[in-house]
């Protein structure tokens, strides 16, 4: 099973959003898009409790995913998935 699979599981479970609110919380498509453009390998799909917004962190090629990871699984963040791109 693909990473992206599991999203809207961990969404729902974790912070309860109502379908409607996926697509507009979550620009998935866009973000892959955006990533794509910038030559990034992964999309990280990242929750920012302080701002209440889900942010995409990009994964380039020299930058290693496990450490790009762990900087965002502190504080108010938490990774919620991520995408090979």
């Amino acid at each position: 099973m693909k990473a992206g699979t599991l999203v809207i599981g961990v969404i729902l479970i974790t912070h309860k959003l109502e379908m409607s609110q996926i697509s507009d919380d979550l620009p998935i498509a866009q973000w892959i898009f955006d990533g794509q453009k910038q030559n990034a390998i992964y999309l990280i799909v990242v929750w920012d409790a302080l701002d209440g917004i889900y942010k995409p962190v990009y994964v380039k090629a020299d930058e290693n995913l496990s450490q790009k990871r762990r900087e965002y699984e502190i504080g108010s963040y938490s990774v919620l998935t991520y995408f090979t791109l």
